[in-house]
């Protein structure tokens, strides 16, 4: 197809097949950049969660202590 279409617009087959494994390969590492970003936006979501939870647990550890040496005095 690619033949026909070269032959039709008078351009050079090997430019243009050289120009499309261009194309490929950037379409392929665009991917690639794609599914590391998403892996790294996953990763970050799940520290700020950890942190989330943590500070919780903590909060809810010390209103405890408090109210537990409130209630001894």
């Amino acid at each position: 197809m690619t033949l026909q279409l070269c032959l039709a617009l008078n351009v050079n087959k090997k430019s243009v097949d050289r120009d499309l494994d261009v194309y490929r390969n950037l379409l392929s590492k665009l991917v690639q950049a794609k599914e590391l970003l998403k892996e790294y936006v996953d990763r970050e979501k799940k520290k700020v969660e950890e942190r989330t939870a943590s500070q919780k647990a903590n909060e809810a550890v010390t209103k405890c202590l408090a109210e537990y040496q409130s209630a001894a005095r």
